[in-house]
C-alpha cells in the first residue's frame, strides 16, 4: 500500500502487531473503521511507566478495543522489575465475532 491509498482493496486481515516505540495507540486508532475486520491483534502495552512521551497505558488501551468489539485474550510477555512491579508486555486481543 502506497500512502493515499485506503485499504488497497484488503477486507480483512487475520493477525496484526503492533510494537512501534510508544506510538502503538495511536497507530491502533489509525486503523480507523478497518480494525474492525482484524481478527486478532497483539500490541505492546505499558502498565506504570511511561517509557516513551505519548505512550498510552494498557487501561486506555483495552477500553478503545473493548468499544471496538475486540476482547482481551491472553498476555503471552509480561516483564516486571524489582519487587514485582508490573511494567510492559504484549497483550492479544481477538475479534468477539470469530
Amino acid at each position: 500500500m502506497t500512502p493515499g491509498q485506503k485499504n488497497a482493496g484488503v477486507t480483512g486481515v487475520d493477525y496484526v502487531k503492533i510494537d512501534v516505540q510508544g506510538v502503538d495507540f495511536q497507530v491502533l486508532k489509525g486503523m480507523g473503521d478497518f480494525i474492525d475486520s482484524v481478527k486478532i491483534i497483539k500490541i505492546e502495552v505499558w502498565f506504570n511507566e511511561k517509557e516513551y512521551e505519548n505512550t498510552t497505558l494498557f487501561h486506555e488501551v483495552m477500553g478503545y478495543l473493548l468499544q471496538r468489539g475486540m476482547r482481551l485474550h491472553n498476555f503471552p510477555f509480561l516483564l516486571h522489575e524489582p519487587m514485582n512491579k508490573l511494567i510492559w508486555g504484549d497483550a492479544i486481543f481477538v475479534n468477539k465475532n470469530i
